[in-house]
């Protein structure tokens, strides 16, 4: 009887550490959209400024909500997540000896976030310049190829929270 409640005691404390890690992605996926809505806010302002270069604009704008389409989508999935964390206790024995590995997957996770905020930062600077100066076709071809690869990641990443979830 101890020894199980060890066990319960040492699941629970496992299960704690990886909610406390899904909760701290879940915020930065919270920043991520902040960032992301003050960026598509920062092109609709360049938009004004640049009427010559309105179809690359549109273009580029159309990508943007394509990605806050996806990040919508991923808080929806981090919410049933959630919801089915509860509905998986009783298959606590069953996932102990894969908690390690979904541990190291949610690092992975993070880290692949953490990435993804950088890039949306140097992205973010990239307009801030942009703002103070006409941009050149070059210009949104470099950040269209940015944010094409930012859209690569982000599949990739739906696709890797597809995985644990089935993993599950």
């Amino acid at each position: 009887m101890v020894d199980m409640e060890k066990f319960q005691t040492l699941v629970i404390e496992k299960l704690t550490g990886i909610e406390c890690r899904l909760d701290n992605i879940e915020q930065r996926l919270d920043k991520v959209e902040q960032r992301l809505d003050r960026v598509e806010t920062r092109l609709d302002s360049l938009e004004c400024r640049m009427d010559n270069l309105e179809q690359c604009m549109d273009g580029l704008e159309q990508r943007m909500d394509s990605l806050e389409q996806r990040m919508d989508g991923l808080e929806q999935r981090m919410k049933v997540m959630e919801g089915r964390q509860e509905e998986n206790s009783s298959f606590i024995q069953a996932l102990l000896h894969r908690t390690q590995e979904l541990g190291a997957q949610v690092h992975n996770l993070g880290h692949n976030v953490e990435c993804l905020t950088g890039q949306i930062a140097n992205l973010q600077a990239q307009l801030d310049k942009l703002s103070a100066e006409v941009a050149t076709r070059d210009d949104l071809a470099a950040i269209e190829a940015k944010i094409g690869a930012l859209n690569m990641r982000l599949l990739n990443q739906e696709a890797e929270v597809l995985r644990l979830k089935f993993a599950k």
